[in-house]
């Protein structure tokens, strides 16, 4: 305060006795007029800024409102007299950057929670390309004039609400749309569906719309999606889960079933058990325990061991690398098989590769995948009812690290179907549960192995 009223209020009291000669009286009198004229002055400033929609501040404790990036006029950031912001890594100041900020966290673009607010860093930067991709700009990751543009009046996030006060756009507005499952739908399905022309919208029914510039996705209050076109068609072909259902059983086998030592201290193969089951059940040459004896799929499990961590005793754990290296060997990809790694970030949340799972199987031209997926089953489905029917263990579903494959999904019960290597049969897993699983703490690395498999067109689809 020191610094700011203090001065001025001196200021005014000198004027004010020089012009009254010297008159403590009307020394007071002139103070009095030239506070009540700032005090009008200030009043009509306010007014006429609250007209123009700048009302609010500036800097870093902005924006509010409708027409908050005007702000961005006037405010000299990138270097001497620009008047609009070129907002960038290189020529940035802190309250212009915030202004860009807070604006993308408002819309989903920018956790401002966990950034370093007015500092314009890579999260800042993707974020801004993001938004210009989603409103048909160059992605330059610079928010120059037509970005600055974009932002009084923007398309709405592809999977996400809108901020809105009674209807209207607004930063600081209402976002009533917050379904994970939706919003990496839109990420998925961006390509086809081009820019978004409105909000995500909950319906009465429950379930999730928005429209597009080639048709609208929808998704049903169970977690089912729709793709339509313009016409009203349908864009997607889903996985028939009834025949994935069906084919599942005659590629399921137990990790310890065939283990001749199961009875003294059973094996550590869930990791290899599970990718065997999935090349299986994907039709890989040389992989299919279909029709196998327990001894021969427990044969052919050892197999895959040796190809991926050489030499190991099969007291060893699966490793998430020997797998992976597994599935990398010359004679894999030469038959067709590719491997991909979704990391994790330890104890990170796993929704949203639950969520990608099960649009990664809704997507009818996907039907040559699967997944091997770390995790803890008794934190997961372990409270789920009936599921210890399922384990052949008198503990019923097992505790503690452990691999499964997942082949399949039932977008009508939002269920995987999932086969592990410790149970009797396939079984059904709520998405849910699924993420929960792949969350415990007892699964350090806990990636998902995303495996594809590309025939050549002299090979057999199974």
């Amino acid at each position: 305060m020191s610094n700011t009223i203090l001065p001025k209020l001196f200021q005014v009291g000198v004027t004010a006795l020089a012009k009254s000669g010297g008159d403590p009286v009307q020394t007071v009198q002139n103070a009095v007029t030239q506070v009540r004229q700032a005090v009008d002055t200030f009043a009509t400033t306010v007014s006429q800024r609250a007209q123009e929609g700048r009302l609010f501040s500036q800097f870093a404790w902005g924006p509010m409102g409708e027409p908050f990036a005007r702000q961005l006029t006037g405010v000299n950031v990138g270097g001497p007299n620009q008047r609009l912001d070129p907002v960038g890594p290189e020529d940035s100041v802190a309250h212009g950057v915030e202004i860009v900020q807070r604006f993308l966290d408002r819309l989903g673009y920018l956790d401002a929670d966990h950034q370093l607010m007015g500092t314009f860093n890579g999260d800042t930067e993707e974020a801004v390309r993001q938004f210009q991709r989603d409103n048909g700009l160059e992605p330059t990751g610079i928010v120059d004039d037509a970005t600055v543009a974009a932002m009084q009046n923007p398309r709405p996030r592809p999977g996400y609400g809108m901020p809105t006060t009674n209807g209207r756009f607004d930063p600081n507005g209402a976002i009533a749309l917050s379904q994970t499952l939706f919003q990496e739908a839109a990420n998925v399905y961006g390509a086809q569906l081009g820019l978004a022309t409105s909000a995500a919208v909950t319906q009465p029914d429950g379930s999730v719309r928005q429209s597009f510039e080639n048709g609208t996705l929808v998704m049903g209050p169970q977690g089912g999606f729709r793709m339509l076109d313009r016409e009203g068609n349908s864009l997607l072909s889903p996985q028939d889960y009834a025949a994935t259902q069906a084919r599942a059983g005659s590629h399921f086998i137990n990790q310890l079933e065939g283990d001749p030592d199961r009875a003294v201290d059973g094996n550590q193969n869930c990791g290899y058990a599970s990718a065997n089951m999935a090349l299986s059940y994907l039709g890989v040459p040389g992989w299919s325990v279909e029709g196998m004896t327990p001894a021969q799929s427990y044969e052919s499990t050892l197999r895959l061991r040796e190809m991926g961590q050489p030499g190991s005793d099969e007291l060893d754990d699966s490793t998430p690398d020997g797998i992976e290296d597994a599935l990398l060997k010359p004679e894999m990809q030469a038959a067709g098989v590719e491997v991909t790694v979704w990391e994790n970030d330890y104890n990170g949340a796993r929704q949203s590769d639950a969520d990608r799972m099960a649009l990664a199987f809704m997507n009818g031209e996907n039907d040559n995948i699967a997944f091997v997926v770390a995790g803890n089953p008794n934190s997961g489905w372990g409270e789920t009812e009936g599921m210890d029917a399922h384990y052949a263990s008198p503990k019923g579903v097992f505790d503690g690290g452990h691999f499964v494959s997942v082949v399949g999904y039932n977008a009508d019960t939002d269920t995987f179907l999932v086969l592990d290597p410790m149970a009797t049969g396939p079984i059904e897993v709520p998405r849910n549960d699924m993420a929960t699983y792949m969350e415990n703490q007892l699964v350090v690395s806990g990636e998902v192995l995303q495996i594809t498999y590309n025939p050549s067109a002299t090979q057999a689809q199974p």
